[in-house]
């Protein structure tokens, strides 16, 4: 028999108390209102990765956009299980056309990390807290925070975001915790690699930077895990190939938009009904957005 500590637990409810409350509100607007930012986010990763396919590294991609890749490869295979896509093509029509269901399982993942993240915030504060009536307090403002509430529970970066941040919040308490130079090092890995998802993620390795400084700690044990996270940030977001390929080929760069639109005539054109459901216009040439 598996056993649960209580710290687990109360980490699982919280989590479940911030998807359930996130879950009420995720089918908010649609099929017809959308946020702004979720057609472009929605089209954007199938976009890079078809450019990428076609030998044009015109610009970098990001660690969500890779996520969102594979969370929609989850939901094919899911469904091919359960036999709701009879096979590619209806799937790609319903991603071309922007459907309901594709959407709403694009913003399930924004709960889901948001939900995780609340679990994870949750360890960090049963571990440096007393009292089950002042953790209770501390983890609800988290998980039901009315910011969070309205961010999260879209197709944007908001949940993987928190999620992130959650992640380097933990691994900042554990190295203050126990001092510890292999927490040292983990904790620069992870946050030189969150570049991969948000450059404004730097300003967490400022604060780790200047708190090192002010003890009057040695960069040199910390470089190698740097390095290693540099490298992780390189691999997720092709940046390397896209600066040889902008100074190798620079006027390759302009076929980019010629690409995008091949895109549209690959893709749209196998899907007549998409076409004319008024909703793939974000899916156009109309310029590739980064």
């Amino acid at each position: 028999m598996i056993r649960v500590s209580p710290a687990t637990r109360f980490g699982l409810l919280m989590a479940g108390l911030a998807i359930g409350t996130k879950l009420l509100i995720v089918a908010y607007g649609l099929p017809f209102a959308l946020n702004p930012d979720e057609p472009s986010i929605l089209k954007e990763p199938f976009k890079l990765t078809y450019l990428y396919s076609q030998g044009v590294f015109a610009h970098p991609t990001n660690l969500f956009f890779w996520v969102v890749q594979g969370w929609y490869g989850l939901y094919f295979v899911l469904g091919r299980l359960v036999s709701h896509w009879n096979g590619s093509a209806a799937f790609l029509a319903a991603l071309v056309g922007e459907s309901p269901e594709i959407l709403l399982w694009g913003r399930l993942l924004g709960v889901v990390a948001s939900g995780c993240a609340v679990y994870v915030l949750s360890d960090v504060i049963v571990r440096t807290t007393t009292g089950w009536w002042h953790r209770l307090l501390m983890t609800s403002s988290i998980a039901l925070n009315p910011v969070d509430l309205v961010s999260t529970a879209w197709l944007k970066f908001d949940g993987m975001a928190l999620l992130l941040n959650a992640i380097l919040i933990a691994a900042f308490v554990r190295y203050l915790d126990s001092d510890s130079p292999r927490d040292r090092q983990r904790l620069y890995l992870l946050a030189i690699l969150a570049y991969s998802l948000r450059v404004d993620l730097i300003v967490f390795t400022i604060v780790v930077v200047l708190y090192d400084l002010a003890r009057g700690r040695s960069f040199r044990p910390v470089l190698k895990a740097s390095l290693i996270g540099a490298t992780g940030y390189c691999l997720v977001t092709l940046l390397p190939v896209v600066l040889v390929y902008r100074l190798v080929a620079p006027q390759q760069a302009a076929r980019a938009m010629t690409v995008a639109s091949t895109f549209e005539v690959n893709i749209l054109g196998r899907f007549p009904a998409a076409r004319h459901s008024g909703r793939f216009s974000s899916w156009g040439a109309g310029g590739v957005c980064w």
